[in-house]
């Protein structure tokens, strides 16, 4: 396979999927052999990139869109770029931007709605690549039949860790950004789920990994709520670059999108949850129609205290039953959800699109 000089775009860089998988995206493609140049802000998956990508920080926004534009045109000459890949709304537009001025090829990737991450007629008209991380944004493409046409449907696929961490069967885990939404969550998981959880089972607790706007506020929660049990069954451990490795050590991801297939790829079971909506528990029955959402549980109805209590019910009265049921998916978590199966399918959109 031809090495190429690949240009990634996107606007944030520190936390969160999309951040995540550009991280690795940029990472696995260098180490493959590749010449990566990454076009973001600042942020803190910078430190996590391998030396050999070559990394510009810019201040990239709408005031500064035809500033940062000229530059990235500026790039793709002197670097020769053979493709240029943008991820989320803004870095979209301006790799297609880009691509239409210099006459590279381009790919997309939308992480979000399909509406709101190429609303632009005109960019929905030059895209000549587009990745879509769930289906039902593929699903929504149909709208647009050229647009369907060039879409392919690829997860973020994510990195396991080699098995090193002891299981404990009755440990819950929540790892995400510590934002508004999430906050709603944990919330009610601390609040109202934890202890009456508790009650039914002295040995569960829940480990929390993340940051965010509200640290402060959730770490003032966490210390009211075990101090009202009187022990330690709520532990906030804050952010970490390696959340496939912690969740090796839960019986039980409180997870969606890319944190679930963390879980997965790391030997975790699954409730899929969100602020908008609650699933079941992850088995070999469900497996199929909850990844093709990217695990987002969209038919489900909302979290509630009751709900929640119920689901994860579900799982501390079998464990053994749902471990099992990931060890059986590992063959469809590893051909489906890995980094490496990721970056393989990019690799060969990339190659049909210079032909």
């Amino acid at each position: 396979m031809k090495k190429l000089n690949i240009l990634l775009i996107t606007k944030n860089f520190h936390m969160g999927g999309a951040e995540v998988h550009v991280c690795d995206l940029a990472n696995q493609l260098s180490e493959s052999g590749h010449h990566v140049v990454l076009i973001s802000n600042a942020g803190g998956q910078t430190e996590h990139l391998v030396p050999q990508v070559e990394h510009h920080a810019l201040k990239v926004n709408d005031i500064n869109y035809l500033k940062n534009l000229f530059f990235i045109k500026k790039i793709i000459k002197e670097q020769q770029i053979d493709i240029v890949h943008g991820h989320q709304r803004l870095g979209i537009s301006l790799a297609i931007m880009a691509s239409k001025l210099t006459g590279t090829p381009n790919v997309a990737t939308i992480h979000g709605q399909l509406k709101y991450d190429i609303r632009s007629f005109m960019i929905r008209r030059w895209v000549q690549q587009l990745i879509c991380v769930r289906s039902n944004t593929y699903e929504q493409t149909k709208k647009y039949p050229k647009l369907h046409q060039n879409s392919s449907l690829i997860l973020n696929g994510v990195r396991p860790y080699p098995l090193s961490k002891n299981k404990e069967p009755f440990t819950l885990m929540y790892g995400s950004r510590i934002d508004k939404r999430h906050f709603a969550v944990l919330t009610m998981l601390i609040k109202d789920v934890l202890p009456e959880l508790y009650q039914l089972n002295n040995d569960v607790k829940l480990l929390v990994f993340g940051e965010g706007k509200f640290s402060s506020e959730l770490k003032e929660l966490i210390e009211q709520t075990n101090s009202s049990l009187g022990k330690q069954v709520i532990d906030f451990r804050g952010y970490t670059s390696e959340l496939g490795l912690e969740y090796q050590q839960a019986g039980l991801a409180l997870a969606c999108a890319r944190s679930a297939m963390d879980a997965l790829c790391n030997n975790t079971a699954v409730l899929p949850v969100n602020v908008h909506n609650l699933g079941e528990p992850i088995t070999t029955k469900n497996f199929s129609a909850l990844m093709a959402n990217n695990f987002e549980p969209t038919t489900f109805p909302a979290p509630t205290p009751q709900g929640l209590i119920q689901q994860i019910s579900k799982y501390l009265d079998n464990p053994a039953y749902y471990q099992q049921q990931v060890e059986l998916l590992q063959q469809d978590i590893s051909a489906n959800l890995t980094l490496q199966g990721a970056v393989e399918k990019t690799l060969k959109l990339y190659q049909s699109s210079l032909v």
